[in-house]
């Protein structure tokens, strides 16, 4: 019984820490800052999720999964999406984050930064 407890704890542990480094697709450039950063925050009443599945579909419709790393921040779904574009054209990257830009400029809960570190997890 107490060997199939700690087996539990082990593999729950182990559980925990792949799921976390999951979101961790893009690769930190050189100077360890990210491109651009979209910061879905809540003032007390969730993240804009619509906007989120906005973003996740054009992601995903662009083939830029390999490009973002999501950090989970809070209780309320509070997430950064940090995006790397270090191995994308100049054009091709410029085009990328001022269509990422206009898509999310509507929305009143979230942030846009550029070339600032990627917060993680406490």
């Amino acid at each position: 019984m107490r060997i199939g407890l700690t087996l539990f704890a082990i593999l729950f542990a182990f559980g925990i820490s792949i799921s976390s480094c999951k979101s961790n697709k893009a690769s930190k450039s050189d100077d360890g800052k990210a491109d651009l950063i979209l910061s879905f925050y809540s003032p007390g009443n969730g993240i804009d999720k619509k906007m989120l599945e906005k973003v996740d579909y054009y992601i995903e419709t662009q083939g830029l999964n390999d490009h973002v790393s999501r950090v989970s921040l809070g209780k309320e779904g509070e997430r950064d999406l940090c995006f790397d574009f270090a191995d994308l054209k100049g054009n091709n990257m410029g085009s990328i984050i001022a269509e990422l830009k206009a898509l999310v400029a509507d929305s009143e809960r979230v942030r846009v930064k550029e070339n600032e570190p990627c917060r993680s997890v406490k």
